[in-house]
């Protein structure tokens, strides 16, 4: 079985003041997708071999982040390790579905900005997996597209949040095979971990 392999790499740095605050925060991360079932024609016909499409990558990455601010004597950073999957199903190439899973470990690292030294604790675990439909309207001379799906997060350990859901619907463009402009509206919906108050009066 022959494996293609690439190398993704992306960051962002961001500055805010807020009522004369300065604060600061940069993240980036570094992945290594791995094609262990390149995109091919699931019906065996070479005359349409990206119209019926199966495909499965898989991606082992690491995270990083940092953030503070000197004027609000706080900060932390993170890094996490972990693994990404995603099944590729196409038909006709005017269906497109696409389910992907997702689990990183975060850990806090000790920070030390200007005179300030801070602990981040952080210890979590992060499990998410989606799914999501692509139907292409005006196949097969356009690039027109609707989407939707639904993904799910939850927390291997402790938190004040168990879990969230987040369906989506999308409306693109398709420029290329792999680039595409689109609009999406996806909001969350999280259940809060409760913890019963003890009763601690005696009788």
């Amino acid at each position: 079985m022959t494996v293609e392999l690439g190398f993704a790499a992306g960051g962002s740095f961001q500055y805010l003041n807020v009522e004369g605050t300065d604060i600061v925060h940069a993240v980036g991360h570094f992945a290594v997708p791995m094609k262990l079932v390149p995109l091919t024609d699931w019906d065996e016909n070479p005359d349409d071999a990206w119209l019926n499409s199966f495909g499965w990558q898989l991606t082992p990455l690491v995270t990083f982040g940092s953030g503070g601010s000197l004027d609000a004597a706080a900060g932390g950073s993170f890094v996490g390790v972990g693994v990404a999957s995603n099944v590729h199903l196409g038909y006709h190439d005017k269906i497109v579905l696409n389910w992907g899973s997702q689990i990183v470990a975060y850990e806090g690292v000790d920070t030390t900005f200007d005179d300030f030294e801070f602990e981040t604790e952080l210890d979590q675990t992060i499990v998410s997996t989606g799914l999501l439909v692509t139907v292409f309207l005006d196949r097969p001379d356009g690039n027109v597209f609707l989407d939707g799906g639904v993904s799910y997060f939850t927390f291997l350990d402790d938190a004040a949040v168990d879990y969230w859901v987040s369906p989506e619907v999308g409306f693109g463009w398709r420029l290329a095979r792999d680039s595409r402009i689109r609009a999406t509206y996806r909001p969350s919906f999280g259940n809060a971990a409760i913890t019963s108050p003890t009763n601690s009066s005696g009788s």
